[in-house]
């Protein structure tokens, strides 16, 4: 005789499922958009302001002033006129919604992935090591004879792999130039070995720390202090988005 299962009564909990994430939990197309029109601005930035007034407060810091500053533009200035608008006038919520704190969070991590790149620390050695090898190159040193048959062709600036282009490596040091005046196509090689090669080396770091995430999170409890502030600038409160916090 075959065993009926009993019937599940309404005490009976139902089972748990995760949640699956909606659109405004996840990271979002506008984000990324703005996020890298952010960065892009934040990189040249701090170039030109670590290269020409010499000033390192920017991003060369544990707590990058200009990424900091540009989540406190989003919050008070972006999310607070759009948790308003959206109050006021639902067709621009439903259009143009506020910033959610997964949106705001995506566009502060690519800001701190911009500041490390373009501080003193990362790209001054990429940039200079290739050229410097041929700007002071010098009969007594002998580098051409003891160096320039062992360097690749995306090592350095104007050079071929056989011959190098003085005029392209010269203004560096000199300067003169405009940016329209720079030549690019000299350039490009160098800047796609070497971009190539930072994006491999800050990719293994990213997904090295992702692995040891759960031993630092959940087993030695780490408070990770210099994420606090910008956590605690998009925490959500009542409503759907970050708000314009005190």
């Amino acid at each position: 005789m075959a065993i009926e299962s009993p019937e599940r009564t309404s005490l009976e909990s139902p089972p748990f499922e995760t949640p699956t994430p909606t659109l405004r939990e996840a990271v979002t197309p506008r984000a990324l958009s703005l996020g890298g029109l952010l960065a892009a601005g934040l990189a040249g930035l701090n170039a030109w302001i670590e290269t020409v007034a010499d000033v390192h407060f920017l991003a060369g810091i544990q707590m990058p002033f200009g990424a900091i500053f540009a989540l406190l533009i989003l919050v008070l200035f972006v999310n607070g006129p759009l948790r308003l608008l959206r109050n006021k006038v639902a067709f621009i919520g439903k259009v143009f919604p506020p910033f959610s704190s997964v949106e705001l969070i995506t566009v502060y991590v690519m800001l701190l992935f911009a500041a490390l790149i373009s501080t003193a620390g990362s790209d001054n050695f990429f940039l200079t090591t290739g050229a410097a090898l041929f700007y002071f190159s010098s009969r007594e040193n002998r580098w051409a004879e003891l160096f320039y048959n062992h360097v690749p062709r995306h090592f350095a600036p104007g050079w071929d792999g056989v011959t190098y282009q003085r005029e392209v490596i010269e203004p560096m040091y000199s300067g003169g130039l405009n940016y329209t005046e720079i030549p690019w196509h000299a350039w490009t090689v160098m800047l796609l070995g070497w971009g190539i090669f930072l994006l491999m080396v800050y990719s293994s770091l990213f997904w090295t720390s992702l692995l040891l995430r759960r031993q630092w999170i959940e087993s030695e409890a780490l408070s990770f202090p210099l994420v606090q502030l910008p956590l605690q600038m998009v925490e959500t409160g009542p409503s759907s988005s970050p708000p314009a916090r005190e």
